[in-house]
């Protein structure tokens, strides 16, 4: 293969793979966006009778890379320094279950390789959620998003779902091209055509209709279930830079107490502010002292039926004698130390307060991965757009209740994590709460994207979504993951809306994410496997130079 043509295969699979990302409606294009990198790697399979990692790791590189920074390059408002680590890294990271599979496919033969491919690609995904470093922001079932009637069946699968469907779809591609390329067909009249047609084209069709069939049939035979509750959605669009400033936070508060005020009714049950929405961080042991407290529940003592939902920076200040926790702080110019949390708190007309910590940290930005490992850098992170520290978080989900009614306080970042949400759903929650600043990244695709994912949250848990944004898209979405009253970026508004609080348990959150368990467990087994067959030739060779 000229070395042009394995130069632009890669680059072309990038593009696609960007093209058909939300809110694009070409989003048909990832069902072909990997096969130019599966012929790649099966032209290095042929070409070279051991394994070439080596050769393939640069191509497949640029495939991931193409596709991360055309998809991502919007992080660079936020950092510059997060931006490259992220899309650096990232791609990185995608090469493995990639080489990975072109070493089986090497070792056990076509049918074994292309199977490999895929538990080894969902395994990374379910991984790639799990630790750390977590950046599942380009998971291959997230591209379905823009459209939710498409994949319905995310309440049994989950986003895995979708990763499976768009794997299967290009290595059938894949596949079948390969076979037309290597036998061509004879076609000497019509019946030839219809034959050839069916050949090529038949599997694909069935591929891509049948599940497309099953999700609309879903899509149409759904009712919303349960009890219609009306809520008011605050987008206050603040510079997000400048919110804390000693100057701007009791105007802050007032526009967020008129853009409340504007829309209650004796009906209101919830009022939702986004993330860090209070402008000043609440050391928790003394919150009931502060001003911005305070006019909330005096606006609430008007409305006695009324929860507000908000987000706020939260400190723990901790007591002498009190253990530590991994993330806690020493106070730069007083004694003793102290955790900082991003939160979300309910206040009421009873003056209570129901807290959560976000636990689903935002790599580099909210915390120092591995920070027992990496301490000496951590000094870094505010190169990396971080705080200087990580945030605490809270081992338990917590949802907030009021009367019967209960709700998953999802902060920004953690709504992109599937089965993470489901804890939520299992604790009780009746809908969910998305609080978010979407802001940092400018009117860029970042904050539809953020949007998007929503809706299969929506679909997975069968949850009601009012998502505010402090700027971006504050919306309600119902539990079809169809967005409602949806506000544009860069305005200052509340809406006013009712969803319903769903009791109902899908499969999916009382199974989780299945397909990517047992995919993971069946790539331990093969990568034992190659790790054996690996020593077992290692040993065989040696033998033989001994006899020699």
């Amino acid at each position: 293969m000229n070395p042009l043509v394995l130069i632009l295969l890669p680059l072309i699979g990038g593009v696609l793979s960007w093209l058909a990302w939300p809110d694009s409606p070409l989003f048909f294009l990832i069902f072909f966006a990997w096969v130019p990198l599966l012929f790649v790697e099966d032209y290095f399979s042929k070409k070279y009778e051991a394994p070439s990692k080596l050769r393939l790791f640069p191509l497949a590189y640029l495939f991931f890379f193409t596709w991360n920074i055309l998809t991502t390059w919007w992080l660079w408002y936020a950092s510059e320094g997060g931006a490259i680590t992220a899309i650096v890294v990232n791609s990185f990271l995608m090469c493995i279950p990639i080489l990975l599979f072109h070493q089986s496919k090497k070792k056990f033969g076509a049918r074994t390789g292309y199977f490999s491919l895929i538990v080894f690609w969902l395994s990374f995904e379910h991984l790639h959620m799990a630790w750390e470093l977590a950046w599942p922001w380009l998971n291959l079932g997230n591209v379905f998003a823009y459209y939710p009637a498409f994949v319905q069946w995310y309440a049994y699968t989950g986003s895995s779902g979708g990763t499976l469907w768009v794997l299967l779809f290009n290595i059938l591609l894949f596949t079948e091209a390969k076979k037309w390329a290597n036998n061509p067909p004879n076609i000497q009249g019509f019946g030839d055509v219809v034959a050839t047609f069916g050949r090529l084209v038949g599997k694909p069709v069935l591929l891509l209709l049948v599940p497309l069939a099953i999700s609309l049939l879903l899509y149409n035979a759904y009712e919303e279930k349960g009890e219609a509750v009306e809520m008011i959605v605050v987008q206050p669009n603040f510079d997000p830079h400048t919110k804390f400033q000693k100057n701007k936070r009791r105007d802050y508060m007032n526009i967020f107490m008129e853009l409340s005020r504007e829309q209650l009714t004796d009906s209101t049950t919830y009022i939702v502010w986004p993330e860090t929405a209070i402008p000043h961080y609440i050391h928790l042991d003394k919150w009931e002292s502060y001003e911005s407290i305070k006019l909330i529940e005096n606006m609430l003592r008007a409305y006695p039926k009324v929860s507000l939902v908000t987000g706020a920076s939260t400190l723990h200040n901790f007591k002498e004698g009190e253990k530590l926790s991994k993330t806690a702080r020493k106070y730069r110019r007083k004694e003793g130390h102290y955790d900082s949390f991003n939160s979300a708190l309910q206040f009421g007309h009873l003056k209570e307060k129901q807290l959560y910590h976000k636990s689903k940290l935002v790599p580099g930005a909210e915390r120092m991965p591995y920070a027992y490992i990496m301490k000496y850098i951590e000094r870094f992170m505010v190169d990396l757009g971080g705080i200087g520290g990580s945030l605490g978080v809270q081992e338990e989900r917590a949802v907030f209740q009021k009367n019967d009614l209960k709700i998953a306080p999802v902060i920004c970042y953690e709504s992109v994590f599937g089965e993470y949400l489901t804890d939520f759903i299992k604790e009780g929650a009746n809908f969910i709460f998305i609080v978010t600043n979407d802001a940092w990244w400018l009117n860029t695709k970042g904050h539809r994207h953020h949007l998007h994912y929503a809706s299969l949250r929506a679909i997975e848990t069968r949850r009601s979504i009012a998502r505010s944004a402090n700027t971006g898209v504050s919306c309600f979405i119902d539990q079809r993951g169809d967005i409602h009253q949806a506000t544009t970026y860069g305005t200052r508004l509340s809406i006013k809306g009712k969803i319903q609080a769903n009791e109902e348990i899908t499969f999916f959150v009382r199974w989780g994410d299945l397909l990517s368990r047992i995919s993971l467990a069946v790539a331990i087994f093969l990568l034992l496997n190659l790790i054996v067959s690996a020593f077992t030739n290692n040993f065989r060779m040696a033998s033989v130079k001994r006899k020699v």
